[in-house]
């Protein structure tokens, strides 16, 4: 059922924002007088398909569901015939201005929908963990993180990175999530004023994405406990607070992570505090290959919050998503471009199926929100001036405008778009690799 899941929910969203993307191109070539041929949704044979009287343009649903595409006459012309290419109603025979609102009202139909999608996540309400819309204050840092050899300590208000107000946890985990093996100027607010660090965030894990070893405050509260682990030999129970360890206090859940981890194997004195009464119990921490170190089978709290939001609150705090989408997304194509982000903290198809399937099962907010995303991303990579993409096209047009409406060849344009779909396939390919190696442990 979850591979179903997967499987329609990629297939649906995805669909949706391939055709939001073709349907901008279709508006636009139809005010324009360009004959459309034909507008499918979707790809391969066609399963229904009508054409209304008087109209040029053929309107089809076809076998596969991944969006879809708008085939308008002269859009080829090398490989269209003279008739084509000679009617007015031609793309090619277009003025300059024409061509381009058609190449780019795609993308800027992918950078609206979110503007209408994210206010009505809002509205509905959408489950989140409760410490992303707090403020950043360091809650623990890890003691062999960068953060703590520059001398970050908890309680600390992170206040700015490079400079940049930081007002919620969540801008922070982006803000150092993009920027691995970059120097992050940290601004922190401590009891005795600002104090300023450069902090080296570190690639971690599979994604590359970088650590600098801070957490928000997480109580070290037992959400659970996994049959046939120490902690549940040692009746440990969901609700226990563990309190100390070894004699040393615990205020943080990252602490408990932290000591069974470097001793596996090694009896821990846990001391206990359930209904109001504290006692001792001795774990030793299992070992365990996955984890790369010790485990006693306890679940950290999971603190969500339902954010739900009335029409104005949510129209500002949706919009103020998509504006952060989109300072994200650019972000990370700068540093990507300046090989300052390796190509593996990106989410290539199979990754982008496993999150939305996750979103899917959660709730239709969480899917939206995704969406939402992911139609920025798809807006502004369409944007880029390369060969096939339409921001390739824009670029081809604008040459053309400079050179007084004299185009670029169409040999150049040839080769222009192999070399385009040579990169484009080389990227997915790199990218599928690495989402593979996530899921499977690489």
């Amino acid at each position: 059922m979850t591979l179903l899941i997967t499987i329609v929910s990629f297939v649906v969203s995805l669909g949706i924002l391939i055709f939001v993307h073709e349907l901008g191109h279709f508006l636009l070539a139809k005010r324009a007088g360009v004959r459309v041929e034909k507008f499918s949704l979707g790809f391969g044979p066609k399963i229904f398909g009508f054409r209304p009287e008087g109209s040029d343009t053929e309107y089809v649903i076809s076998a596969l569901p991944l969006g879809g595409f708008v085939k308008m006459t002269g859009e080829n012309p090398e490989d269209d015939g003279e008739e084509e290419t000679s009617d007015p109603r031609a793309f090619c025979n277009k003025s300059v201005k024409d061509r381009a609102l058609i190449a780019a009202a795609g993308p800027v139909m992918n950078l609206l929908l979110p503007f209408l999608l994210m206010p009505v996540v809002y509205l509905m309400g959408i489950e989140r963990p409760a410490y992303q819309d707090t403020k950043p204050v360091v809650g623990w840092v890890d003691p062999e993180g960068a953060a703590a050899a520059a001398g970050v300590e908890a309680g600390d208000l992170i206040t700015e990175l490079n400079g940049h107000s930081m007002e919620r946890w969540k801008r922070v985990e982006a803000y150092i999530g993009i920027n691995p093996g970059t120097p992050v100027d940290v601004t922190v607010l401590r009891a005795d004023g600002h104090h300023r660090f450069t902090i080296t965030p570190t690639p971690t894990g599979s994604s590359g994405m970088g650590y600098i070893g801070i957490y928000p405050p997480m109580a070290p509260v037992v959400a659970g406990v996994s049959e046939g682990f120490p902690a549940a030999e040692a009746g440990l129970q969901e609700g226990d607070q563990i309190v100390a360890i070894e004699g040393k206090p615990v205020d943080h859940w990252m602490q408990i992570s932290s000591a069974s981890h470097a001793n596996a194997g090694t009896p821990l004195r846990f001391t206990i505090e359930r209904a109001g009464k504290r006692f001792d119990a001795t774990i030793t921490p299992q070992e365990n290959a996955e984890a790369g170190g010790g485990l006693i089978g306890v679940l950290m709290p999971s603190d969500t919050r339902l954010k739900k939001l009335g029409l104005i609150d949510a129209v500002r705090e949706g919009w103020g998503d998509v504006v952060y989408f989109v300072q994200l997304t650019l972000q990370v194509i700068v540093k990507l471009f300046s090989l300052e982000l390796p190509l593996k903290t990106l989410g290539g198809p199979v990754m982008i199926a496993k999150v939305t399937g996750q979103a899917a099962q959660v709730g239709i907010p969480q899917l939206l929100f995704l969406m939402g995303l992911l139609s920025v991303n798809l807006g502004i990579l369409n944007l880029l001036p390369l060969p096939v993409l339409d921001g390739g096209h824009l670029f081809f047009l604008a040459i053309e405008a400079l050179r007084r409406g004299k185009p670029v060849s169409l040999r150049i344009r040839a080769m222009a778009n192999n070399v385009g779909i040579v990169l484009l396939v080389g990227f997915m390919v790199v990218v599928t690799f690495y989402d593979v190696a996530k899921i499977f442990g690489g």
